[in-house]
């Protein structure tokens, strides 16, 4: 990297302090956070991306979050417990086990996991096999589902971008945020456009091309400028 000579601090000031050179490593030091402020944010924008396209493929409409009773602070350690949870889990589903999932600290510095997940499932075997994996006294399964919350499938994706935004922020540089299962078939993406007078005919097309017997869920987003629109299934 062009000038990472000077990122050294030069150190105290005394008699032989250079300004020069303290004003040269300031400034490559503001350039380097900067930069690497873009690429943390155009990383979490891909993994957004990725992560929204596989949550449509496999229709995925509730979310199981794994926790750990202890405060479990080794992300190390969640990747090698979410990995052999996989692993267990893929023994007794004979239909295979299809996920997107993300992961995410607590307040308190606690990692736990983030599922989401296509259909009811056997909640009383996933959490048989979380807790097979870290413990029968510390490990547990919280479920959301749509028939508790009408909106839950068009809003997982906003769920997850805001994990994998937060995960950008404290984590380190180049570091997984996404697991997804084998064998998501992503749908090719239709793109429509036109020229619009205003939000009045953008709206008046997407709702043409959505389907009248289901429910409508809307709503905008203030830091990408964009309103979604969407049919929601009858629960």
């Amino acid at each position: 990297m062009r000038g990472s000579a000077r990122l050294v601090d030069p150190g105290p000031w005394d008699e032989a302090f250079d300004l020069e050179a303290y004003c040269a490593w300031r400034d490559a030091r503001i350039d380097f956070d900067r930069r690497r402020a873009e690429h943390r944010e155009r990383a979490a924008r891909r993994a957004r991306v990725e992560c929204a396209a596989r949550l449509k493929a496999i229709k995925a409409d509730r979310m199981l979050t794994l926790t750990y009773r202890e405060c479990m602070t080794d992300r190390k350690r969640l990747a090698r417990d979410w990995q052999e949870f996989v692993r267990r889990l893929r023994r007794y589903v004979v239909t295979g086990f299809q996920y997107v999932a993300t992961h995410e600290r607590q307040r308190r510095g606690a990692w736990h996991m983030h599922v989401a997940v296509s259909g009811r499932q056997n909640y009383r075997l996933v959490r048989a096999v979380w807790r097979s994996v870290v413990g029968a006294d510390n490990g547990n399964i919280d479920v959301r589902n749509p028939w508790r919350e009408k909106k839950l499938r068009h809003k997982l994706a906003a769920y997850m971008g805001k994990y994998i935004a937060k995960n950008a922020e404290e984590g380190e540089l180049g570091e997984r945020r996404v697991w997804c299962s084998k064998g998501i078939d992503q749908a090719p993406r239709e793109v429509y456009g036109g020229v619009f007078t205003g939000w009045e005919s953008a709206v008046e097309l997407a709702n043409g091309l959505l389907d009248p017997a289901l429910p409508l869920v809307a709503w905008f987003s203030r830091r990408r400028e964009i309103l979604f629109l969407a049919t929601s299934n009858r629960c």
